[in-house]
């Protein structure tokens, strides 16, 4: 359940990147380093959200191996 849960939220950080270069580039009056800072926030949003997953995913629960008879 928490791996879910992290996954989510690694989704929701994808999105809030989208979100914020949305908002700097729909602004009339944006000079270029509001979408600078809008294409570094969607860049790092999505390369933090795939840490992130890679992270959760990989962090699974150690199984100890029957030794062989």
């Amino acid at each position: 359940m928490i791996p879910l849960i992290g996954l989510l939220l690694c989704v929701y950080l994808a999105f809030k990147g989208i979100e914020i270069f949305q908002i700097a580039h729909s602004n009339p009056e944006a000079r270029s380093s509001a979408i600078i800072v809008g294409v570094i926030s969607l860049a790092s949003g999505f390369i933090i959200a795939a840490i992130f997953a890679f992270l959760f995913l990989t962090s699974g629960v150690q199984v100890p191996s029957i030794p062989p008879v």
